[in-house]
C-alpha cells in the first residue's frame, strides 16, 4: 500500500500563495476564515458513531452467553467454555484499561479541532487619569487566531483514525482474553480428566497388589512381585497428588482473568470433548481473516492517520491567519480610536517543513511494511492451524477406534496371564502403563484440538467461533 503527494514546494509557496492573496483582498480572506474553518462536519458524523459504538462496548458480546452472576450460582454442575469466556470479558480489568485508552483517544478529537481562545488586552495611561487637557487614554484589544482552511479538519480526520485505531486495540485486547479463557478452559478440562483416569488406574493397581499378594501367599510368584506392585502404587497416589496441585493452579490462573479470589471454587468442567472440524477452506478463512482481523484494521487506520498526516505536513506551507480589533482613544483624531486589521505567519522555515513531510512519509511506508509482514503471518497460521486441526481430529479418531481398545484387550490379557501365571508381573504392569499413557493422550488430544480451533478464531478474528460452534459467536 502507497500513498503519493505530487506537489511542488515551490508552486506552493510562490505561485498559489500569491494566486491566492492576489485574487481577493487581504481582509476579505481574513474575514472568510472564520466560516472555512469550520469544515469539520464531515468528520463529526464519524466522531459520534465512534462515541456510540464506545457507549455500547461495555455490553456481553452475544446475549446467547450466560451473564457472569448465573455462571458464579452454577457451582454444581458444568459450566460451559462460553460462559467463562463471556465472564472474563465482562469482568477482566485489562479490557476495561484498552476501553478507556480508546475514550482517551476519542477525546482528542474536539481538541483538535477547535480554535485557539480569543485573546483580550487592555491597556491605559496613568497620566491622563487626572489630565484636564487630555481624554482618558485606553485601549481595548481583541484578536482570534484562524488556521488556514483545512488544517483544523485535517488534525480531526488524524485524531479520529488514531481513535479507530484504538478501537481496533479494544476489539483485539477482546480476543486475545477469550482466546487466553478458552485455553484455560482447555487445561482445566485436561486436568480433571487426567486426575479421574489416574484414581481408575489408583484402583486398578490396588487389585493387581491384592493379586500379588494372593499369589505370593500361594507361593505362585517371589516377594519382589507385592513389592513392586507397592511401588507402582505410590508413584500412582503421587502423581494423583501433583495433579490435585496442578488443578489448583489452573484455577487460580482462571479467577485472576476473573478477577477475584484465586482459591475461589469453579463448577465442574465438561465430562467429555466432542470432536468437531472445520468446514471452511482456508482460502475463505484467510480472505476472513483479512477482513476481521483487529490487529490488521488498526494497522490501516494508523495508515490513514499517516496520510492524512502528510495532508497536514503538505498544509503547513500556508500561512495561518489572525483577525485584531481595538479602540484606542490615545489617537489623537476620534475616527482613529476604532481600527481592524489582520496578521499571518509568513512561511519561510523551508527545511523545517521539508522535514516533517519526509517523516509523515516515512512513517506511512513503515506501517505499510508492517501491515504487510502482518498479512503473510496471518495467512500463514490460518494454513498451520488448520492443519493442526486436521492432524488432531485424526489421531483423536485414531485413538477411539483403535490404539485405546486394543490396549485395553492387551491388558486384559496380562491380567489374566498373570493370574494364571504365564506372564510376569513386569508385563502387566508395562500394558497398566501403556494403557494409562494412551487414556491420558485422549483427552490431551480433544484438549489440543479446542485449543487449536481457538487459536483459529483469533486468527481468523473471531470469538468462539470455531471453538465452541454456533452457540455463540462474533
Amino acid at each position: 500500500m502507497g500513498y503519493k503527494h505530487n506537489i511542488n514546494l515551490s508552486n506552493l509557496y510562490s505561485k498559489k500563495l500569491t494566486l491566492f492573496f492576489s485574487k481577493f483582498g487581504v481582509g476579505t480572506c481574513a474575514l472568510a476564515l472564520g466560516f472555512l474553518c469550520t469544515a469539520c462536519s464531515s468528520t463529526r458524523y464519524e466522531y459520534e458513531r465512534m462515541l456510540t459504538n464506545f457507549k455500547y462496548s461495555s455490553k456481553s458480546i452475544n446475549d446467547c452467553c450466560s451473564n457472569t452472576e448465573e455462571y458464579e450460582l452454577e457451582l454444581n454442575s458444568p459450566f460451559s467454555r462460553s460462559e467463562l469466556v463471556n465472564a472474563v470479558l465482562s469482568v477482566n480489568p485489562s479490557l476495561e484499561s484498552a476501553r478507556q485508552t480508546w475514550r482517551g483517544m476519542l477525546a482528542k478529537y474536539p481538541q483538535v479541532i477547535s480554535w485557539d481562545d480569543p485573546t483580550a488586552s487592555f491597556m491605559f495611561a496613568p497620566g491622563t487619569i487626572t489630565s484636564k487637557t487630555v481624554l482618558f487614554g485606553q485601549e481595548t484589544a481583541l484578536s482570534q487566531k484562524f488556521p488556514f482552511p483545512g488544517k483544523l479538519s485535517t488534525r480531526g480526520r488524524i485524531a479520529l483514525a488514531e481513535a479507530g485505531s484504538s478501537e481496533e486495540d479494544y476489539e483485539w485486547v477482546k480476543i486475545q482474553l477469550a482466546t487466553a479463557a478458552s485455553n484455560l478452559f482447555d487445561d482445566y478440562y485436561l486436568i480433571e480428566r487426567a486426575i479421574e483416569i489416574n484414581q481408575i488406574h489408583i484402583d486398578l493397581l490396588k487389585d493387581i497388589k491384592e493379586s500379588a499378594n494372593s499369589q505370593y501367599a500361594s507361593g505362585i510368584v517371589n516377594a519382589q512381585v507385592p513389592l513392586q506392585a507397592d511401588v507402582e502404587l505410590a508413584k500412582l497416589e503421587y502423581e494423583q497428588l501433583s495433579l490435585a496441585t496442578d488443578r489448583e493452579v489452573i484455577i487460580a490462573k482462571i479467577n485472576t482473568l476473573l478477577h477475584r479470589d484465586p482459591s475461589f471454587p469453579l463448577p465442574a468442567s465438561p465430562k467429555n470433548f466432542t470432536s468437531i472440524g472445520v468446514s471452511e477452506t482456508v482460502g475463505q478463512l484467510q480472505d476472513e481473516a483479512l477482513q476481521n482481523r483487529p490487529d490488521l484494521r488498526a494497522i490501516r487506520a494508523q495508515i490513514g492517520a499517516a496520510a492524512s498526516t502528510i495532508d497536514l505536513a503538505y498544509l503547513e506551507y500556508f500561512p495561518d491567519f489572525e483577525v485584531k480589533g481595538s479602540y484606542n482613544t490615545m489617537w489623537p483624531v476620534p475616527s482613529m480610536f476604532t481600527s481592524v486589521g489582520v496578521g499571518f505567519n509568513i512561511p519561510i522555515q523551508l527545511e523545517r517543513r521539508r522535514g516533517a513531510v519526509d517523516e509523515a512519509r516515512a512513517n506511512i511506508k513503515r506501517l505499510s511494511s508492517k501491515h504487510d509482514e502482518l498479512v503473510d503471518q496471518t495467512l500463514a497460521d490460518v494454513s498451520t492451524i488448520l492443519k493442526r486441526v486436521s492432524l488432531a481430529r485424526e489421531y483423536i479418531e485414531i485413538l477411539q477406534d483403535k490404539i485405546i481398545p486394543t490396549a485395553k484387550d492387551e491388558l486384559e490379557v496380562a491380567i489374566v496371564g498373570f493370574e494364571a501365571g504365564q506372564n510376569s508381573f513386569l508385563v502387566l504392569i508395562e500394558s497398566e502403563r501403556t494403557l494409562r499413557t494412551l487414556e491420558l493422550q485422549l483427552p490431551t488430544a480433544l484438549a489440543e484440538l479446542y485449543r487449536q480451533l481457538a487459536l483459529l478464531d483469533q486468527a481468523v478474528g473471531y470469538i468462539l467461533h470455531f471453538s465452541e460452534g454456533d452457540q455463540c459467536h462474533e
